[in-house]
């Protein structure tokens, strides 16, 4: 009888409390342990990346606003290029919000969203952390929530599979 695999989960999160300043782009970057092991040649195999954006606040002279979440192997200063191709990018959601703003009238707006990435195959991970961030842009000032869920098992794989996976 073939036994089921359940996924672990790990789940991490950035909040941008200081606001977007009008006409300004704030970068967050978190990093993400993972529970690999290089002594026993355990790597994580990802299998679901679940991104959470949760709202922004906006002021009264809001015209618009977007966000940008992304999942990374390597540690950045600034957002990665937006290009699925690149080696280093994992995931990647971008949102844009666009308002028609009365004069003088402040307004909350939220915008939630649960955009999920599944892998098949699995994407084999040996590094010891992954790296993942908020980019907010803004005309006006902004409060944002961004959550991400790692959805992996881990698994015994060769010397060979370990060492490709950690310069990959």
């Amino acid at each position: 009888m073939k036994s089921e695999r359940y996924l672990e989960w790990i789940c991490a999160g950035v909040t941008d409390t200081l606001g977007v300043p009008a006409g300004y782009s704030v970068y967050n970057e978190i990093m993400i342990p993972l529970p690999t092991s290089g002594t026993e040649i355990m790597a994580l195999l990802l299998h679901e990346v679940d991104f959470i954006v949760a709202g922004a606040e906006f002021g009264v002279d809001t015209q618009m606003s977007s966000n940008g979440v992304y999942l990374t192997k390597s540690h950045h200063t600034a957002p990665v290029n937006n290009n699925l191709a690149d080696p280093d990018l994992i995931a990647m959601f971008m949102e844009h919000a666009t308002i028609n703003q009365v004069a003088g009238a402040g307004q909350l707006l939220w915008w939630d969203g649960i955009p999920v990435w599944r892998f098949s195959p699995p994407i084999l991970i040996a590094r010891d952390a992954v790296y993942f961030a908020n980019r907010t842009f803004s005309q006006a000032a902004a409060n944002t929530v961004a959550s991400v869920r790692l959805g992996y098992t881990l698994e015994k794989v060769s010397r060979e599979a370990f060492i490709a996976a950690l310069v990959g």
